[in-house]
């Protein structure tokens, strides 16, 4: 996958895209984070 596809395979647009994540380590540990991603397709 390029990174620059969505969950359908179409084309995103450019923007800044949230995520959020959880998750549990392998010693049990549960972490969570957030963040951002800018995306600029070349045209």
């Amino acid at each position: 996958m390029s990174g620059r596809t969505d969950r359908n395979g179409d084309m995103v647009t450019d923007g800044t895209y949230f995520y959020t994540y959880t998750g549990v380590a392998t010693n049990g540990t549960e972490f969570s984070g957030q963040g951002t991603v800018q995306l600029i397709n070349k045209k």
